[in-house]
């Protein structure tokens, strides 16, 4: 079950996100009908929402990323951070950053799906906050940001990992007949490749130029689409 509220935006309002500087978008989507969109230039923007979560179990964060126009695209950070009941920070959760040259262009059809674990969440952990944060650049475009996810995967960190949302979107993927870059650990594992068996912990890819790669869920950190 996603524990973000409306991670998607269909319900074609930020709520119960808090924006600064963000906006609801309805064209070039990764999926459905709505987006946010951080505004790009040189101003700040970003999203974030407040969840309830459990202590001591880790979880499975993702999101969808992608460049609005063709100008430069700003550094992205996206952090979670797991709170006590005095919504005072406990521990940092996760936390990565995007550097320009990463980001693809939506009016192509090309977005970045960022995949990332949580550590496991203290023992006085009772909320986690999400953030994801545009940094101000000059002449930047602005950002867009779909299908946000957080999952519950279990304790102790890779115990009871549910990979069950990374298998869905490699599965429609492979319906789609989509090319794709996968990433693993912030280093490019190969050529563009079209999806051809998603198991029940790694997905089997054929590159382009015929050569086959299995890559285990548990060492994806993006999928970006070509």
């Amino acid at each position: 079950m996603n524990l973000i509220n409306n991670g998607g935006f269909e319900t074609g309002s930020l709520w119960p996100w808090q924006g600064m500087n963000a906006s609801i978008h309805s064209m070039h989507l990764q999926t459905g009908y709505f987006c946010a969109e951080l505004a790009g230039g040189m101003i700040k923007a970003s999203i974030q929402q407040i969840v309830p979560v459990e202590p001591h179990v880790s979880y499975l964060f993702s999101m969808s990323i992608a460049k609005s126009q063709i100008s430069g695209a700003p550094l992205m950070s996206m952090f979670f951070l797991f709170l006590d009941h005095f919504y005072q920070t406990a521990s940092v959760g996760f936390a990565n950053s995007m550097r320009i040259r990463n980001q693809p262009q939506s009016e192509t059809g090309a977005w970045k799906t960022i995949v990332g674990s949580t550590t496991e969440s203290p023992p006085n952990a009772a909320y986690a906050l999400l953030c994801i944060l545009k940094a101000p650049q000059q002449a930047s475009s602005a950002v867009l940001v779909d299908d946000i996810g957080l999952y519950l995967t279990g304790g102790g960190g890779s115990s009871g990992v549910d990979y069950t949302e990374i298998r869905d979107l490699l599965t429609s993927y492979q319906a789609s007949n989509t090319t794709i870059v996968i990433m693993t650990s912030g280093q490019q594992t190969g050529a563009a490749a079209k999806v051809t068996s998603v198991g029940a912990t790694l997905v089997t890819l054929t590159t382009l130029a015929g050569s086959t790669m299995s890559i285990p869920y548990e060492h994806i950190t993006n999928i970006e689409t070509v």
